[in-house]
């Protein structure tokens, strides 16, 4: 009976999520985005994640094939190391890395052949050889701001981004354009921490559903 029961989706109309400051966050258990008769976020459009730094599994129920916006923000964990296990099944647009801790790109990111806008941001130790962009034959719009070394290897290489229209290289918070604003999701600074708080126990409610 259970199997012709009808699916439960959880958050069926939610878009656009935040989730940030979750020190503590492991997710030590994958959840896959559909899972016994249960779909998770299935309209998700647009994805923040930033100072998640002992992620330790990638939460593939964040990333439905709706998914289209995503930025990464600060250590978020595995997430930084490697994109690799959402790069079959993403539809991925536009994507924003910003203040970056490590110097090398995430391992998969090159296969993300959906992308269209690619922005680096305030990453002081980001340092990979343009031509690892190649493979992104959609891409139409690559930013990199306040990225020392790489600003300078851009100019340098610019000569491999030729199937790039539009490359912007700014040294400037005051010309650097980001994509994905935080002001979009209506959250205010003083609800950060509630924010944070509420997303915590959402995802654990999940885990245990699901299990």
């Amino acid at each position: 009976m259970s199997s012709l029961s009808s699916p439960v989706v959880l958050f069926p109309k939610l878009r656009l999520l935040e989730l940030k400051g979750l020190p503590e966050w492991e997710e030590e258990h994958d959840v896959p985005t559909t899972s016994n008769n249960t779909n998770i976020m299935p309209h998700l459009n647009t994805l923040t994640i930033s100072n998640c730094p002992k992620l330790k599994v990638v939460p593939h129920y964040l990333f439905p094939l709706q998914l289209e916006g995503m930025k990464l923000w600060k250590d978020v964990g595995v997430i930084s190391i490697s994109l690799m296990s959402i790069t079959h099944s993403s539809n991925l647009k536009s994507l924003e890395i910003l203040d970056f801790p490590h110097s090398f790109l995430p391992n998969g990111l090159n296969q993300l052949t959906s992308l269209q806008e690619l922005f680096f941001g305030e990453c002081q130790f980001l340092d990979f050889k343009p031509e690892e962009l190649k493979p992104l034959t959609m891409l139409r719009n690559l930013q990199i701001g306040i990225c020392p070394i790489m600003s300078e290897r851009s100019r340098e290489d610019s000569n491999i981004l030729t199937h790039i229209p539009n490359i912007v290289i700014k040294v400037d918070t005051s010309s650097f354009k980001r994509s994905l604003k935080v002001s979009k999701s209506g959250v205010r600074k003083r609800n950060k921490k509630a924010l944070g708080s509420l997303v915590e126990v959402i995802l654990r409610s999940i885990i245990v559903l699901l299990r």
